[in-house]
């Protein structure tokens, strides 16, 4: 007698395998089924390849449009970086001008100071009593009356220093 293997089926798959007679019929039935079985396996895989192909296809669709895109990008990133070369030019000649101005006022700057150094230097060699006696004088004329002043500039005017 041959080895058997117990197996899950349904009860009516189980019902009609019982009610064969003979082994072979029983092992014909079995054969039926995994013949069936392969068939359908066959199909599915048939199905499969088919599923593969429209996906691959699919996918060489999209790589072309993205590979569209990408060279459309790339494209306009070359324009705009040639733009941005002008730019670039534009910016430091700009920059140059500013410098140059700076240098400019940094000579200017330096002579002013200079200036500054040497007007210090006459302040502090004047006396105060000149500048108080200076001040008292600029107050006089300013309160003094239209004739008066006349006299004044007349008399500034006239006025020959003797040596």
């Amino acid at each position: 007698m041959k080895e058997k293997e117990l197996i899950w089926v349904s009860k009516d798959l189980a019902d009609e395998y019982k009610a064969l007679d003979s082994e072979q019929l029983q092992e014909l039935m079995v054969r039926n089924i995994i013949s069936a079985k392969k068939i359908d396996i066959e199909d599915e895989l048939n199905g499969l390849d088919e599923t593969v192909l429209r996906f691959k296809a699919a996918c060489l669709i999209h790589k072309n449009a993205l590979q569209k895109v990408y060279h459309e990008q790339a494209n306009q990133l070359y324009a705009l970086w040639e733009d941005m070369g002008d730019i670039e030019s534009k910016i430091k000649k700009h920059a140059t001008e500013i410098a140059d101005k700076a240098k400019a006022a940094s000579c200017q700057i330096e002579v002013m100071s200079g200036n500054v150094s040497n007007l210090k230097k006459a302040v502090d060699g004047l006396a105060i009593y000149n500048l108080d006696r200076l001040t008292d004088l600029v107050e006089k004329v300013a309160h003094m009356d239209k004739a008066t002043k006349e006299i004044f500039t007349f008399l500034v005017k006239n006025y020959e220093a003797k040596a």
